[in-house]
């Protein structure tokens, strides 16, 4: 009987072992419809047909490529087939699979290192993006062009790109840490548009092209970067050009940088155009918010300009003649692969213009900008490069009957010298030395001279550190040694002001998860100026979440500090400013900047980006009501004793839309703002409209492919007009009515309200149309003609008050209306 009931529960327990197993989730069945694809790929496919799956990413190579045949699996058939050669155990618990890696087990964590080159040239590409297909991973090259790729062993397709150059996919067998090299073919010819705010890096803000300027109808068919910026929702342009006012800021809150140089004043008489020649330059960054760590000193926007390093296989060059001016750049090895350079030049026509027109009026202007650079490799992981800019503007007035002469001057001359070394396949080092002249020279009579200089020396040394694929860290110290020169009228001792400022910085780039991005930076400064220190101390913080491969959500916070200042004569746009280091008396200026945005990238070629801001400033300067810096120095009152210090605010909302339609490419932006300024001795110290403020702006430009050698492009802006402060009524001088004057000359002027004329809004429609021609060998020839201001109502020039019988009237000069424009250019 015994053992009758024995064999029954051997049985019972053999029945209900293979019962379990039969129900085992090891034992279920799932579909695979690939052929190829990464380790991880096949999981994810498992995960999505209903199957539990625990596992650690650092212990399974999920970016290893396998190969399977479609079909129907048993899911332990499956994985062992999937993580064969791995040392994975695969345990059935609680109806879940587990993968896991015994103790005992290790896994190779190999580096893939090296530069993203232009091919052909040699020369590095900044933020490429280096992806690895069929996953989520990927990393971007730094500024220099050098990345970072942490992969186990395996075989990988990766993939590398970047805006504006054609894509690369190279198959790598990886089993140890080497050195690899990519290089991306050029995407875009001088007839395309590309603006774009870059996907890989979404808190670095937008990428601008130099080609795009070629593209646009600007004024006098000049291509220039910094008037294609203003294309962006937030920017606005000077009273006529490339001077530029960002979320409400004034001109002297943007920085802009010329390889890594802090560039005073970037624009040429009027605001024609900008001092960069658009042949000579290589890469445009643009922020006007979630400002890395390692940009300082101004409140608004960066705007960061990378020259080209000179190609290395080949010589090339452009040559470009226009209304205005002509340039020419060229640029090839003077030894091969091992040196090369870079040299432009531009000058206008203006000076023999007028000439012609008039030979009795002793009238001359003229503009010129000179690029040179050098680069040396000195061996595979160090770089030595050289470079200068000297540029200027130069009016001189004078007839010639009369004595009395007429002279402005102002230009900027810079040199660089700059040293990059991959230390090892993590750490990047870079160091430079630079030297900036900034100086703006006025004579109006024999004895009457002023002239305003500022001369920097800057010690600039960083790191760049990839943790892993997920982490990178950035660290930075920055030594500045500054000189400000002045001398105002008749003031014959001028005044000389030294400053010294020493910075530290650091931004972490972290990828929380494959939908969560994080960058942490601060910035430290200690600025030393004659009897005071001041510290400051910058957070900043960007976060970027991935909803899926469309919809991505922003948010970032950003404090800025800046120690120097400047203060311009209103309704002019001629160089009149005055500048000066912050001092005991003048503290430096300060903003906080708060960002939200939502982007949509379209299934076809284009994007949708809508953002909101708010931004508070202190320590803002303007000139007292009706008296200037420039007017006749008067030994009772100090300069500082003519400016104001207040409060700002501004806030906004932004959208930008890009998109392409097979032959046409649409560009368009608007901005909602309102920017308001506060001084404790105007308005009771009530807000006002900042001088700064334009409500409404909206701008639409469009190109259109009509063939493989012909183009149109339209460009078409709208903005609400101004406010500016005009005296309500002007009473005699008390001290000449005193005196019994009859006829008193001198008037003082008053406003009842500050900014309490708005002047006309401006909208203005330009047409373009481009030729091009190929020739052999790679060379072409662009010609382009158009119109500006076809219709409309520009912006003026200059705004002026005058009193005519008692009566405040105010005067404009305009921009010229229909102003047709022709430009050829030949590439070699």
């Amino acid at each position: 009987m015994n053992r009758y009931i024995l064999c029954c529960l051997i049985v019972l327990f053999q029945w209900k072992s293979a019962l379990t197993q039969q129900r085992s989730i090891l034992n279920q069945k799932v579909h695979i419809k690939l052929a190829e694809g990464t380790v991880g790929s096949y999981l994810s496919t498992i995960i999505d047909q209903g199957i539990s799956l625990s596992y650690s990413n650092d212990q399974i190579k999920l970016l290893r490529v396998v190969q399977i045949k479609p079909g129907t699996y048993i899911i332990k058939k499956l994985l062992e087939i999937i993580l064969k050669d791995e040392q994975i155990q695969i345990t059935d618990q609680e109806n879940k699979i587990l993968l896991h890696r015994p103790t005992n087990a290790k896994i190779n964590k190999n580096i893939l290192s090296g530069y993203v080159y232009l091919k052909n040239s040699r020369e590095p590409i900044p933020y490429a993006n280096i992806n690895i297909v069929g996953t989520s991973i990927s990393v971007s090259s730094n500024d220099y062009g050098f990345y970072s790729l942490e992969l186990p062993d395996g075989k990988y397709v990766l993939k590398v790109s970047h805006i504006g150059y054609t894509s690369q996919l190279d198959s790598l067998k990886i089993t140890s840490s080497f050195t690899h090299h990519f290089q991306l073919g050029s995407g875009i010819t001088l007839t395309e548009i590309k603006v774009e705010k870059k996907d890989t890096r979404t808190w670095d803000g937008h990428t601008i092209s130099p080609n795009t300027a070629s593209s646009i109808p600007l004024l006098l068919g000049q291509a220039d970067p910094l008037r294609t910026i203003q294309m962006y929702s937030g920017v606005s342009g000077g009273t006529s050009g490339s001077n530029m006012s960002v979320r409400g800021g004034s001109n002297d809150q943007n920085l802009v940088l010329l390889d890594g140089i802090p560039v005073y004043n970037y624009s040429h008489f009027g605001d024609l155009l900008s001092i960069f020649n658009n042949d000579a330059i290589k890469h445009i960054s643009f922020y006007k918010g979630a400002f890395p760590s390692r940009f300082e000193g101004r409140l608004s926007s960066v705007i960061d300009v990378k020259m080209k390093e000179g190609n290395m296989e080949e010589f090339h060059g452009v040559a470009n003649v226009g209304v205005i001016t002509s340039s020419a750049m060229v640029e090839g090895p003077i030894v091969k692969h091992k040196v090369s350079f870079m040299s432009s030049i531009r000058r206008s026509w203006i000076d023999a213009i007028t000439q012609v027109i008039d030979k009795d009026i002793d009238l001359k202007y003229y503009l010129y900008d000179a690029n040179f650079k050098i680069n040396y490799k000195i061996d595979s992981t160090t770089h030595l490069y050289l470079s200068t800019y000297l540029g200027s503007d130069r009016i001189s007035l004078g007839f010639k009957e009369s004595e009395t002469p007429f002279l402005l001057q102002w230009g900027n001359a810079l040199v660089s010298t700059r040293l990059n070394k991959v230390i090892n396949n993590r750490l990047f080092y870079n160091t430079s030395m630079t030297f900036s002249r900034f100086t703006n020279k006025l004579i109006t009579d024999i004895d009457n001279n002023s002239y305003n200089q500022i001369s920097d020396l800057a010690l600039n040394n960083e790191i760049n550190y990839r943790w892993n694929n997920n982490v990178s860290s950035y660290w930075g110290v920055r030594f500045n040694d500054s000189k400000f020169k002045s001398r105002y009228q008749n003031d014959e001792e001028g005044s000389i002001q030294h400053t010294t400022q020493i910075s530290i910085y650091s931004d972490n780039d972290i990828s929380i998860s494959d939908r969560l991005k994080l960058r942490a930076g601060l910035h430290l400064v200690t600025f030393l100026v004659k009897q005071k220190t001041y510290e400051s101390f910058q957070p900043r913080s960007s976060l970027v979440f991935k909803v899926d491969g469309s919809n991505y959500f922003s948010a970032s916070y950003a404090y800025m500090a800046q120690f120097y200042h400047q203060i311009t004569q209103p309704g002019i746009t001629i160089p009149n400013e005055f500048r000066a280091p912050s001092s005991a008396n003048l503290p430096p200026e300060a903003s906080s900047t708060y960002e939200l945005s939502y982007r949509y990238i379209f299934p076809s070629d284009g994007n949708i980006n809508i953002g909101i801001y708010s931004r508070n400033l202190r320590n803002i300067l303007m000139s007292r009501p009706f008296q200037s810096l420039f007017d006749e120095p008067d030994e009772n009152i100090a300069w500082q004793n003519r400016l104001l210090s207040g409060i700002g605010r501004s806030k906004g909302l932004e959208i930008d839309y890009n998109q392409k339609f097979n032959t046409i490419n649409i560009q368009a932006s608007y901005t909602l703002s309102k920017a308001e300024s506060s001084f404790a001795q105007i308005n009771n110290g009530q807000y006002f409209i900042s001088p700064s403020d334009i409500r409404n702006q909206f701008n639409y430009s469009m190109t259109i492919d009509l063939s493989s050698r012909w183009q149109t492009s339209f460009l078409f802006t709208y903005r609400t007009g101004k406010r500016i402060t005009v005296p309500s009524y002007n009473i005699p001088d008390l001290d000449e009515i005193l005196e019994n004057s009859q006829n008193p000359e001198e008037y003082q002027l008053y406003a009842e309200d500050i900014q309490n004329y708005k002047l006309k809004d401006n909208y203005s429609l330009n047409i373009g149309l481009a030729y091009t021609k190929l020739y052999h060998n790679s060379r072409r020839s662009h010609l382009r003609f158009g119109i500006n201001n076809i219709i409309g109502r520009p912006a003026p020039i200059i705004t002026t008050t005058s009193i005519e019988d008692n009566q405040i009237i105010v005067n404009q000069v305009d921009p010229f209306k229909f102003l047709p424009y022709v430009g050829y250019t030949y590439v070699f």
